[in-house]
């Protein structure tokens, strides 16, 4: 039954990763900056290249390298900030001693969407984004809570739930999710290599 949700989890994944509404915001933030900022431009079509070019390949190995997922997010962050400027801030520390330890590939990518979709952001006021792990070697992913005014959880909860449908299945172990009134925190146990 969990190999049968894991399949339908990574489906889904596909299909939201290649949402054809962030491909057409990319485009279009690279129409404008074409004209702007040619410099600009040609590094926001190479980050982008590199982030279709990770979410196109097959692997089929469900789990990748904790490496592999950052610097695929390094790219999509770029992206992001070339969308919403300093409306959003992300914070990446993790030693590259803890990057050889692997996690569901797309998880980054999924909780990053999640975190955009449900919390609202601007200058005054940015979404922060955190990501470090902890002497426990859980990768946690922290962001400032600011929910969107009338915006559910769902397509939240859901995305997270794939997450935890995945983790169940590969490494039997759950993420944990704590909330306050200010942050919330996501701990996503890492996978050994030998595991």
């Amino acid at each position: 039954k969990l190999e049968g949700q894991a399949s339908t989890a990574q489906l889904a994944m596909l299909r939201y990763q290649l949402n054809p509404h962030f491909l057409f915001n990319s485009l279009n933030a690279l129409s404008s900056l074409i004209s702007e900022d040619p410099v600009k431009a040609e590094k926001f079509l190479d980050e982008m290249s590199k982030v279709y070019r990770y979410l196109l390949r097959s692997n089929d190995d469900p789990l990748v390298p904790l490496s592999t997922e950052i610097h695929f997010i390094e790219s999509y962050f770029h992206l992001l900030r070339s969308r919403y400027g300093a409306s959003i801030e992300v914070g990446i520390e993790i030693p590259v001693s803890e990057q050889g330890m692997k996690i569901p590939q797309f998880t980054l990518q999924t909780m990053v969407e999640n975190t955009i979709r449900s919390n609202r952001m601007s200058k005054d006021e940015p979404l922060r984004i955190h990501l470090y792990v902890d002497n426990k070697q859980y990768l946690c992913f922290i962001n400032s809570n600011q929910p969107k005014i009338g915006i559910g959880e769902e397509g939240e909860e859901n995305g997270l739930q794939s997450i935890s449908n995945q983790l169940r299945l590969l490494a039997k172990q759950e993420l944990e999710i704590e909330e306050t009134i200010e942050q919330r925190i996501i701990r996503l146990p890492l996978i050994s290599e030998n595991e």
